[in-house]
């Protein structure tokens, strides 16, 4: 971790003794996490055969440790996500937290969890879907399509009366953050991905197992120390913080300066705190205490004066032409990527058929264009066209003429997600039974 962090020895020099709890809680392995008493088995249906009930269409995203499809019940014509997750000796009690704790979370701001099922080696986990994608992919277009303040406050309305409820049940989510957060074209906003979520037992109802996504995670949390339901409050902080500049705070840094700069001067303010209501940054520095007993609680913050008038809003509707747009943007990406893209459109007769017959234009994209998942993955070249396609394209100049419809078709390619450590960002490491 420290030759990835592009640290020079100065740097580590003079902040050693934080290098060391960093370093210390993110590499100590001390036994197993406990888990609750749950049998995997207690929540599979077995009345249903999956394989005939759902009709997989597209792959839709990663949650923690699985792969999210869209897929069609034949039984209620509606459409599903289904987490696909290849069952291990050594994760059967974890997705059974998991399981457990979406299934007896039912809340109108939480993920509805539906059915599981176990098929082929695999726990399938069929969940709301939810058409609006994330947050995230809102934000990862942050140059193009900002989040105006109104629209940030209803997001993080919804996301506090959703994280209110799980700490009324003493429970955690421990990762919220934009990708985390799903959204539907009609407006609703609602928490996902119940993988590291975890009940609160004992009598100082605390966790120390250090969990999350760095660039998000509470001080104390990255230092290895205990911590409660205001870990969720610091994270919703940098929520708010993100939706407003476009990346958490430190983003630019590798991930250990980003560690080392929170714990030691916690989150700065907003880049250009004036262009936000007085009201924004309350609420933000209540958020964002470095001492988590100074934090706010999440029902102070859905009384606080910039959340309330949300309560009222009637205009639930504030994301949907935002979400259609964004859907819209992606929707161009997906169709075409960036080398091909400066292949095909350096072409004329090939602008005119894709202004014709593809998406409203080219796609914009440059170098701030790319994505976060994008950043962790290398694209390679895509194929070249087939014998024939470049055949018929010669063809076409020679004579000048443009068919009818494109007859061909680019074909990309990506190499598979460069595996590390901090897998997809996200830190897990084990805890004793004492600390739970």
């Amino acid at each position: 971790m420290i030759n990835e962090s592009k640290m020079t020895e100065e740097e580590v020099k003079k902040n050693s003794d934080e290098l060391v709890d960093i370093l210390k809680s993110s590499t100590t392995k001390e036994g197993k996490a406990p888990q609750a008493d749950l049998n995997l088995w207690d929540f599979i249906d077995i009345a249903d055969d999956p394989t005939t009930r759902y009709q997989t269409f597209e792959t839709i995203g990663e949650g923690f440790g699985g792969i999210v499809y869209l897929c069609k019940d034949a039984k209620t014509n509606e459409d599903v996500a289904i987490k696909k997750v290849i069952l291990t000796e050594e994760n059967e009690k974890s997705l059974a937290t998991e399981i457990f704790m979406m299934k007896t979370s039912s809340h109108p701001n939480i993920v509805e969890f539906k059915k599981c099922y176990y098929c082929a080696t695999r726990i399938w986990i069929v969940m709301e879907y939810m058409d609006g994608g994330s947050l995230g992919d809102i934000i990862d277009v942050h140059h193009l399509f900002r989040l105006t303040e109104l629209q940030i406050r209803w997001v993080i309305w919804n996301v506090a009366k959703g994280l209110s409820f799980l700490h009324k049940k003493d429970r955690i989510h421990r990762d919220i953050k934009s990708d985390n957060i799903l959204l539907t074209t009609d407006g609703q906003v609602k928490i996902g991905d119940f993988g590291f979520v975890a009940q609160l037992l004992g009598k100082d109802k605390k966790r120390r197992t250090r969990l999350g996504t760095p660039y998000w995670m509470a001080p104390e949390v990255i230092k290895g120390k205990k911590y409660d339901y205001t870990a969720d409050v610091w994270s919703l902080g940098i929520l708010v913080w993100e939706c407003a500049e476009g990346d958490p705070p430190y983003y630019n840094l590798t991930k250990l300066k980003a560690l080392l700069q929170i714990t030691k001067y916690g989150c700065p303010p907003l880049n250009n705190v004036d262009a936000w209501s007085n009201e924004m940054n309350d609420f933000l520095k209540l958020c964002l205490k470095k001492k988590p007993e100074k934090r706010a609680t999440m029902d102070m913050l859905l009384k606080h004066p910039w959340l309330q008038p949300a309560a009222s809003d009637s205009n639930t509707n504030r994301l949907t032409p935002l979400v259609k747009a964004v859907k819209e943007k992606k929707l161009q990406k997906e169709m075409m990527g960036p080398t091909v893209a400066k292949e095909f459109m350096g072409n004329p007769i090939n602008q005119i058929l894709f202004m014709a017959y593809g998406p409203s234009g080219a796609p914009d994209r440059d170098d701030s264009m790319v994505t976060r998942e994008e950043s962790d993955i290398q694209i390679v070249e895509l194929e070249k066209l087939t014998a024939r396609e470049e055949e018929g394209r010669k063809e076409n100049e020679r004579n000048g003429s443009v068919p009818t419809k494109p007859d061909f078709v680019f074909k990309q390619e990506e190499t598979k997600i460069l595996k590390s450590e901090c897998d997809d960002n996200k830190i897990q490491n084990l805890e004793t039974s004492s600390e739970s």
